[in-house]
């Protein structure tokens, strides 16, 4: 037996194992990629209806980074168990989080993009108040707001609060087959303080009532169908006030 064949065998051995361990981390990193992919969607929807802003326009992640916390350990952390796979789990945790944050930003771009997003954005009596909410935010990120839907509970009377170029507004979204009144300004007035938003508006597919239109023209706040927000400016709205 030549002399260092044990050494060869040993060098062997490590390779093998430095192999397969690559192999493996590699394998848990594909199934991580793809269970993000296939959820992709729902996770966006999810990041919309968790990031909020504060009094002072700050995106607030705290309940987005919880649920992204919740997917990690109730879909990705059981697959890489049943693969034998978790001891890898801790050197891409921070990864996954990361990857997850791209795809909806991914996944939110595309879909603005796609025809099928574009009919979407037609209003139907099946869509429900909060698919109503997520459509008045993307309208607003189309003309350059920055906007999020209120966790559900939290709204304080606002559905969605969007800021552009350092000014905030407070938005109430009302999906109706009737005129709106005055209770919806009221609440929007009473968002804007608790807020401290320079502007306040009530967004509906329908139309408003004669004393919703003289309370709102007496507090500043703008009473707008939802098609307006495709061309909604902080400059316009600011230019009106000033006006009142």
């Amino acid at each position: 037996m030549p002399p260092d064949l044990p050494l060869i065998s040993l060098a062997f051995i490590i390779l093998l194992k430095i192999t397969n361990r690559f192999t493996q981390k590699r394998k848990a990193w594909r199934l991580i990629k793809q269970l993000i992919h296939y959820y992709a969607g729902n996770l966006a929807i999810k990041r919309q209806q968790s990031l909020t802003l504060d009094s002072y326009g700050k995106v607030q992640k705290r309940l987005w980074n919880k649920e992204c916390l919740y997917f990690c350990n109730t879909q990705i952390l059981p697959l890489l168990k049943k693969e034998r796979l978790s001891s890898y789990w801790p050197r891409f945790e921070k990864r996954t989080l990361h990857y997850i944050e791209r795809q909806c930003r991914k996944y939110d771009k595309t879909s603005a993009r796609s025809p099928v997003f574009a009919k979407a954005l037609q209003v139907t009596t099946k869509m429900d108040p909060l698919e109503y909410e997520r459509l008045c935010a993307e309208l607003l990120k189309q003309s350059g707001w920055k906007a999020y839907v209120t966790p559900v509970g939290s709204d304080q009377g606002t559905d969605v609060i969007a800021t552009r170029n350092g000014v905030m507004m407070v938005v109430q979204c009302k999906l109706y087959s009737r005129p709106v009144g005055n209770r919806a300004v009221q609440e929007i007035i009473a968002a804007r303080a608790y807020h401290h938003a320079q502007l306040a508006a009530v967004v509906t597919n329908s139309r408003y009532t004669r004393h919703a239109h003289q309370l709102a023209a007496s507090t500043g706040v703008h009473l707008l169908h939802h098609r307006d927000l495709q061309n909604f400016t902080e400059k316009k709205t600011l230019a009106t006030k000033t006006l009142l």
